[in-house]
């Protein structure tokens, strides 16, 4: 697994890892890797946005935890939106689903803080 951080931090990780038994080896990296190392991300959160683009009931922003990625869900039918949310999320496929006239969206993103604006 590549090492993400600074040079010299990446150095120290690698000797430390090299006095570690192989599984509590695995586990640090585990750790590093997918816990609390990860940096949290700011996403807009709104429960319900309308047709206009409007958020219907606004949340402050929420910061993702524990890989949580920023999601934008929307439903739309011929070609305009009905209705959607944004949120932070363990749970999220990039993916566009089409049913005859109706289409849902889902949109993941962990690039910045706030991608997943409306």
């Amino acid at each position: 697994m590549p090492c993400s951080f600074s040079a010299s931090y990446c150095s120290a990780l690698a000797s430390s890892f090299s006095m570690l038994s192989s599984s509590k080896a695995l586990t640090v990296a585990w750790f590093l890797h997918f816990g609390a190392a990860t940096e949290t991300l700011k996403c807009f959160q709104c429960t319900l946005f309308n047709f206009k683009g409007i958020c219907l009931y606004q949340n402050p922003p929420c910061e993702t935890q524990n890989n949580q990625v920023c999601v934008w869900w929307a439903k739309s039918a011929g070609g305009r939106i009905l209705y959607g949310f944004q949120e932070c999320s363990h749970i999220c496929s990039n993916q566009t689903l089409i049913l005859g006239n109706s289409t849902t969206e889902m949109k993941c993103c962990k690039d910045k803080n706030f991608c997943n604006k409306f």
